[in-house]
């Protein structure tokens, strides 16, 4: 019993962590995706004018 208690913070430290790196990777895909876009409309735009 007192291991499952000491594991569970760890675990629930560990979860976290791959979550954060998950939430980090997918904004990054997310505002580089975001910059292609901005780029490919000024570039319209530019070429449009």
């Amino acid at each position: 019993m007192r291991r499952v208690i000491d594991t569970r913070p760890a675990l629930m430290l560990a979860t976290l962590t791959v979550g954060q790196a998950i939430i980090e990777i997918a904004g990054k895909t997310f505002a580089l995706r975001r910059a292609q876009i901005s780029i490919s409309s000024i570039y319209t735009f530019e070429a449009e004018g």
